[in-house]
């Protein structure tokens, strides 16, 4: 039997190894008779390995898409593996589309039509493969069960936005990327991925299966004066799906899903499914809106002091850290604002009146308000410092 790191060591020495993957299904086949822990620490190398392989520049389409069969085998029959598998996928779609395989590297002066050839069928066959893990019908992703069938579907969907965005949308590969993914997903697949019921399904997911670790954040996060704890979401899938968002560019429709999550009827049925999941969900959508879609019509309205008077009533323990931080990042954006030179006294009235309805939300009573005791730095100084 092969050890690991000979196997590791096949790797590094060898272009062509079809022999090499049948090993890497050998060496993890582990006995039914094995504990779960010993199947997890399997699966975990061989997750380990198939990336190496495809760190690879030389490899073959073949070897390509029989990682991928793999990869997919190991998200239907693995749930611990979900996460660590979708970045596997993440990685190796950035690789794909970025020339850094030989056979598909369209700055190739040499084999340009065989390259662009090569490179349509391999996103081809690989859709074919994922069209068997997207709730088996490449239509209907709204009705999937499975977190890591959207996330495929958002990793698709950001390489179209990729293509689109591009500055050199009229070269040959980013029309190849639109044309194939157009042909194959539809036309509006975008579309039904911004769709009101395709995103409430998907956040039901997000909140019924998303275990975040309150305890473990919180203590590590004392040593951590930058609070990097916060970065962390509650699922791969929600950051897939954020960077799906700030691709699209649309900032209508970002405050339109962040409607959707704070509405009476959402806010019924995702409670109902996880308090605590769906609190940190509204904590997640809050940071991810005023980081990258800070517009301050839209902020005053929705990110008034009632808002953060609610998120007070959290139950998550780590409420007033997280208020901190978008307190924080509200403060940074109003400060912008105000050093800007193009700020008219309109806006800095509009700034100005803000920052007042902001300091609403401290009080004596820590029942209804945020105490001063709360925060170390405290906003409302902050505020006042602006003027």
């Amino acid at each position: 039997m092969l050890t690991l790191k000979l196997i590791l060591e096949k790797f590094r020495n060898s272009l062509n190894f079809p022999e090499l993957i049948n090993a890497i299904e050998k060496e993890t086949n582990i006995g039914k008779s094995e504990t779960n822990y010993v199947r997890n620490c399997a699966t975990s190398g061989r997750a380990i390995m198939l990336q190496s392989a495809l760190d690879i520049p030389s490899i073959s389409s073949e070897n390509i898409l029989k990682i991928v069969k793999i990869m997919c085998d190991i998200l239907i029959s693995n749930k611990h593996m979900e996460e660590s598998v979708l970045f596997v996928f993440r990685i190796f779609f950035d690789k794909l589309v970025s020339d850094f395989y030989h056979d598909f590297n369209f700055n190739s002066a040499k084999n340009l039509t065989n390259v662009q050839k090569n490179f349509s069928k391999i996103l081809q066959n690989v859709f074919e493969i994922l069209e068997k893990y997207i709730s088996n019908n490449k239509s209907q992703i709204e009705q999937s069960q499975k977190i890591y069938e959207f996330s495929l579907y958002f990793l698709i969907a950001k390489l179209y936005l990729r293509a689109k965005n591009s500055k050199s949308s009229s070269n040959a590969k980013e029309k190849l990327i639109t044309g194939l993914i157009e042909s194959y997903f539809g036309t509006g697949f975008l579309n039904t991925i911004m769709d009101d019921g395709t995103i409430l399904g998907f956040f039901k997911l997000i909140v019924k299966n998303s275990f975040f670790q309150e305890n473990e954040n919180l203590k590590s996060a004392k040593n951590n004066s930058e609070n990097k704890f916060n970065e962390r979401s509650l699922n791969i899938s929600l950051d897939y799906f954020f960077e799906i968002l700030k691709l699209n560019k649309e900032k209508e429709k970002v405050y339109k899903i962040w409607n959707l999550i704070i509405d009476e009827n959402t806010n019924q049925i995702l409670t109902e499914i996880s308090p605590k999941n769906f609190q940190h969900l509204i904590y997640s959508v809050s940071r991810f809106v005023l980081k990258n879609f800070f517009h301050l019509d839209y902020v005053k309205q929705i990110f008034d002091h009632s808002f953060f008077l609610s998120f007070v009533k959290f139950k998550i323990k780590q409420k007033f850290k997280f208020l901190g931080d978008l307190i924080k990042i509200i403060e940074e954006n109003l400060q912008k604002i105000k050093e800007s030179k193009n700020t008219s006294e309109e806006i800095i009235k509009k700034v100005s009146d803000y920052a007042l309805d902001l300091l609403k939300i401290f009080g004596n009573n820590p029942q209804v308000y945020i105490s001063i005791q709360s925060f170390k730095t405290t906003y409302a100084v902050s505020c006042i410092k602006i003027f």
